[in-house]
């Protein structure tokens, strides 16, 4: 179940009157996904607008882009990969309204239920893990947990050839 913290953001949003859409042009959320990770973290997306739309043609059932918009404002979204039972989030980002609002937690409470609802069994956040080593990142996890996800632990073995 939701945690009371994403219960309440997801109220906030519904007060504000939050949408979410899918779309298939992804110019919009990209510009904000960019903004927040240069602000952010000093760092841009894995693939560029253009290599996002190249995937997106090439498998549009599996790449998919849910935004949230308050009014005509984007104020959050997320890109996803989906493969047989498996929803994976590939890039998420909100705005400042958006935080402010519960953006996300709306998006993602309704797109749990919606996945849910449509046979999918397993929605994955991604890692909760540094980018420069494995030590968990607490506020990743503390979010992905408040939507009711759990860990699990991956294992990476190299072998020599």
């Amino acid at each position: 179940p939701l945690s009371q913290l994403r219960r309440r953001g997801v109220k906030k949003a519904v007060k504000a009157g939050v949408q979410v859409v899918e779309e298939t042009d992804f110019a919009v959320f990209w510009q904000l996904l960019e903004a927040n990770l240069m602000a952010r973290y000093q760092t841009k997306p894995v693939h560029s607008l253009q290599e996002i739309m190249l995937l997106k043609s090439r498998s549009p059932h599996n790449i998919r882009l849910f935004s949230a918009y308050c009014g005509s404002e984007i104020v959050g979204g997320t890109v996803l990969y989906i493969d047989g039972a498996v929803v994976k989030t590939q890039y998420i980002s909100a705005s400042e309204a958006g935080r402010h609002i519960g953006a996300l937690d709306f998006l993602f409470s309704s797109l749990l239920d919606r996945f849910a609802a449509e046979g999918y069994r397993y929605f994955d956040f991604g890692t909760s893990n540094f980018k420069t080593s494995d030590d968990l990142h607490t506020s990743l996890i503390f979010q992905k947990e408040g939507f009711g996800g759990r860990a699990v632990c991956y294992d990476t073995y190299q072998y020599d050839l």
